[in-house]
């Protein structure tokens, strides 16, 4: 201990501290009264400047240190005593530090709630999807042939039990109006495979997914609540669904929801065996997804070992199994393949974002030891050691993290909000919380944060010469403030902030790219209405045509149609896809793999609805029907794919008819505008259009073509429709802009909240930049002062100051193009038509930067040249 410590530890009394304390302080209301501070103003900054004159007794009793407990008590009370006393540095710190932790809370938030809980089944990490793999084809899913999924099943070693479901649209009817459901038809093992029970009545027994045995249904909580008013008596009784009678054997617990990625985002209503017979079943139609739960110890490697050795003997007895493989994968991973690394990114971002608060406040921080130093220095000369300052320093900044953090926690609830109405087509999305695990997130951040950004403004504060602080007597002398070291972290701000910019950039030029893609439809002024007619009532086909004739023949004399069709396969919102043949050509093919073709069945009417333009030929008419010759109409894409520079016109070409169980040849009569059917971001496909009357489906979407806003035909659709047949509902009604929308909703999702981050970024850095030259032009103020009294034009130090900010943000923006270019490859599953590399977005991002960094620099280096010299020289 210093010579002058140990005197005042053993000398000094109470009163003679306080006498001590009392003159530095009028000493120092002198020093800013002659600097030309106003009286009352010097007072209060003297007096902040020599704050805590009872914690400095409590040192100066024992300066040695009290107990654990009672020293952290001591610290944070004088802590939140400094905090009160500079508000304005409190307030600005902790929101600083709130955007930034919020910012985390919410994304973290959002990749707890879809990547890492649980999915909410029991042991939900046993549950694994399988899947048909065919590498000889342009276009393959997720799917099973039912007859497959039976042998699967049988034949496995690897799991419990497998169940095979696919959705389905059909209706319930009964009491005051018929209602459109969303259902799933299963096999029996369902709840089982699950392991998820109802909460009233019992699920599938075995054989109830046979035909014959198959009509039970079991309700979610809410159609139950809805519809039937939680009548509790309602298992037993039954309903009529799609025109046939089911028994109610179960009804869901509220929570429960399966499958967790429906199409369109809709939820389960209702779930119901398939009552299929695998022998009568098509081997070729994969149409169901299949889910197994694995025997406990076994791995998914060990499962697709298994299901590979099934799939190559199914291959030997079956010419449709042929050249099909087989995949397993987590349940888990495969709901959450597509957004996965999206919610990766945005997390990486907004932990870059709050880097840069941590940054901005650290020189707060920094700023604020200067005005400090004689407080320190006078607590240090009355024998408290420079850990004991140190351990108040880190005291403060951590209490200011964790006020951040409740503040930030408080925008992670409104943040949340917002965010799940962005991105409502996020698989689990809704099931994001602020729970126990964001809570302790956001604890552990704070702690980490407050400790980052305090640990070296701490150690700055406690580490200089104890003498000449308490020589200091002038603005004017520096202090020790480690001003490298501010520079350093504006330099690092300014990085990190260009790479988030440069991201940001990316994914704007993606989403505009994607944007301006041509669509090959014109979706302004057109409603879709989807519905699926009872084969209890329309199975004849003939009555399933006349059906959809007479309800476009309503809908068309309401006031302001201009053009209505019917088709099973719209663009962007559902398709049917299928191999065509060409008469007189093998069947084609690109690069050695099989084309899958888009097969939609039409209306006439159909290409004028959707403005899709007619290229050559003629289109349908209604005299296109099953006594008429078998005709279709061919996509551009088709033509050159099947008839390279030929006329297709009066050339043949055949699907699989399933209701005759032959080949139909049909003369190609029409050529059409390519469509983007599957996605904006997908390839143009071939089409073959096919008269709806010629092949009719007891499903359709409804396209109406109007001279007024769509939405405003809702309801007198919906009436024409039910005019024909009252228990016939709509699903799905929505405008063709919506679902051009929604198509791409996920990539707006990502393009607006990276985007943010990235300007809040911009704006920190920003900031940190503006306070580095402001702090660097105070400190010299005297320098400055001498050079225009040697003659200094005030260009000269406006050329000096921003040449120094500059200097930085220029260095800062090098680093950034750096780290970039090795971050943004993580980037390319996200971007469409642009490089991960993408020179313009570099070039422009780094110009947009670097002017706004000389904005930042130019302000204070414009205060700096209306400095007085006199008054600068005064300065000691």
């Amino acid at each position: 201990m210093r010579w002058h410590q140990r005197f005042f530890r053993r000398n000094l009394t109470e009163k003679h501290l306080d006498a001590e304390l009392r003159f530095h302080i009028e000493q120092r209301i002198a020093d800013l009264e002659a600097a030309g501070m106003a009286p009352e103003e010097a007072r209060r900054q003297a007096r902040l400047e020599f704050g805590g004159l009872d914690q400095m007794k409590e040192e100066c009793r024992d300066v040695g240190g009290s107990h654990i407990i009672e020293t952290l008590v001591q610290d944070l009370r004088y802590g939140l005593r400094q905090l009160r006393r500079n508000s304005g540095f409190t307030v600005i710190a902790v929101l600083t530090l709130a955007l930034g932790i919020g910012a985390n809370a919410v994304i973290f938030s959002a990749v707890n709630g879809v990547l890492l809980r649980p999915l909410p089944y029991p042991n939900s990490n046993r549950l694994a999807q399988v899947w048909s793999t065919n590498p000889h084809t342009n276009r393959w899913g997720d799917w099973v042939s039912y007859p497959d999924f039976v042998d699967w099943r049988a034949q496995n070693k690897v799991c419990e039990d497998l169940v095979a479901y696919r959705t389905w649209l059909t209706n319930i009817t009964g009491g005051d109006h018929p209602e459109a459901l969303f259902a799933v038809l299963a096999s029996s093992s369902l709840f089982s495979v699950l392991q998820s029970q109802p909460l009233l009545g019992r699920s599938f027994l075995p054989d109830e997914d046979k035909p014959g045995h198959n009509r039970v249904v079991v309700l979610s909580d809410a159609l139950w609540r809805s519809r039937f008013g939680s009548d509790p008596h309602l298992v037993g009784k039954t309903v009529v669904i799609n025109g046939e009678s089911y028994t109610v054997i179960g009804i869901m617990p509220p929570h429960f929801r399966f499958p967790l990625n429906p199409p369109e985002g809709l939820v389960p209503s209702a779930w119901l065996p398939v009552g299929l017979d695998p022998s009568q079943s098509d081997r070729g139609s994969h149409n169901y997804r299949v889910v197994g739960r694995l025997r406990p110890g076994l791995t998914l490697s060990q499962a697709q070992a298994d299901m590979e050795a099934i799939a190559h003997n199914l291959a030997q007895q079956y010419p449709e199994d042929q050249g099909l493989g087989v995949k397993v994968a987590g349940l888990e991973e495969n709901v959450t393949s597509e957004v996965r690394p999206a919610l990766l990114v945005l997390l990486g971002a907004v932990g870059l974002v709050l880097l840069i608060a941590c940054a901005n406040v650290g020189n707060l921080l920094l700023s604020r030891a200067v005005a400090r130093q004689r407080e320190v220095a006078l607590r240090l000369a009355i024998g408290a050691n420079r850990s004991r300052i140190v351990k108040q320093m880190l005291t403060e900044s951590v209490l200011l993290a964790l006020i951040g953090g409740g503040v930030g926690l408080l925008l992670a609830f409104l943040g949340l909000s917002f965010l799940i109405k962005l991105a409502p087509s996020v698989p689990r999305l809704h099931e994001s919380t602020v729970d126990g695990r964001v809570l302790i997130f956001c604890s552990f951040l704070s702690l980490a944060t407050g400790i980052l950004f305090g640990l070296v403004p701490a150690f700055q504060a406690s580490s200089f010469d104890l003498n000449e602080a308490l020589k200091q007597s002038g603005p004017g002398r520096r202090l020790r403030s480690g001003p490298r070291l501010r520079r350093m972290v504006a330099v690092a701000e300014t990085a990190i902030a260009l790479m988030l910019l440069i991201g940001a950039g990316l994914l704007i030029r993606s989403f505009v790219q994607l944007s301006n893609v041509e669509l090959g439809f014109n979706p302004q002024h057109v409603l879709t209405a989807e519905i699926m007619l009872p084969e209890s009532r329309y199975s004849a086909p003939n009555r399933q045509a006349a059906f959809f004739k007479e309800a476009i023949r309503r809908i068309e004399a309401l006031p302001g149609v201009e053009s209505v069709a019917a088709a099973d396969s719209v663009p962007l919102l559902t398709n049917d896809t299928g191999s065509v043949s060409v008469e007189g050509q093998p069947e084609p093919t690109l690069d050695g793999v099989s084309i899958q073709a888009e097969r939609p069945k039409i209306t006439p009417g159909y290409f004028r609805a959707m403005g899709i333009p007619l290229l050559r030929g003629r289109t349908f008419t209604w005299a296109d029907n099953e006594t008429s010759l078998p005709v279709a109409i061919v996509s551009e894409a088709a033509a050159r794919l099947y008839w390279p520079n030929e006329d297709p016109i009066g050339k043949r070409v055949s699907e699989s008819d399933e209701s005759e169980g032959r080949i139909v040849w049909r003369q190609v009569i029409g050529v059409v505008g390519d469509v983007r059917q599957d996605g904006l971001a997908d390839k143009v496909r071939p089409s073959v259009y096919t008269p709806l009357s010629q092949l009719p489906m007891p499903f359709a979407a409804l396209i109406v073509k109007s001279r007024m806003d769509p939405q405003s035909l809702a309801d007198p659709v919906r009436r024409q429709v039910m005019a024909v047949d009252k228990d016939q509902p709509l699903f799905s009604i929505q405008t063709m802009q919506e679902v051009v929308a929604d198509s791409v909703s996920n990539r707006a999702f990502q393009t607006v909240l990276l985007s943010l981050f990235a300007a809040v970024a911009m704006t920190l850095a920003t900031i940190g930049v503006y306070g580095v030259m402001s702090h660097s032009a105070a400190q010299r103020t005297r320098e400055i002062g001498i050079r225009m009294a040697l003659g200094a034009q005030k260009r000269d130090t406006l050329k000096l100051v921003v040449s120094q900010g500059m200097f930085l943000a220029l260095l800062g923006v090098g680093i950034g193009v750096i780290g970039a270019l090795a971050l943004t490859r993580f980037m390319s599953s996200l971007l469409y038509g642009v490089k991960p590399t993408d020179p313009m977005t570099f070039i422009g991002v780094s110009l947009v930067l670097a002017a706004v960094s000389l904005v930042a620099s130019y302000v204070p280096a414009r205060r700096a040249t209306k400095v007085d010299p006199m008054v600068a020289l005064r300065y000691e």
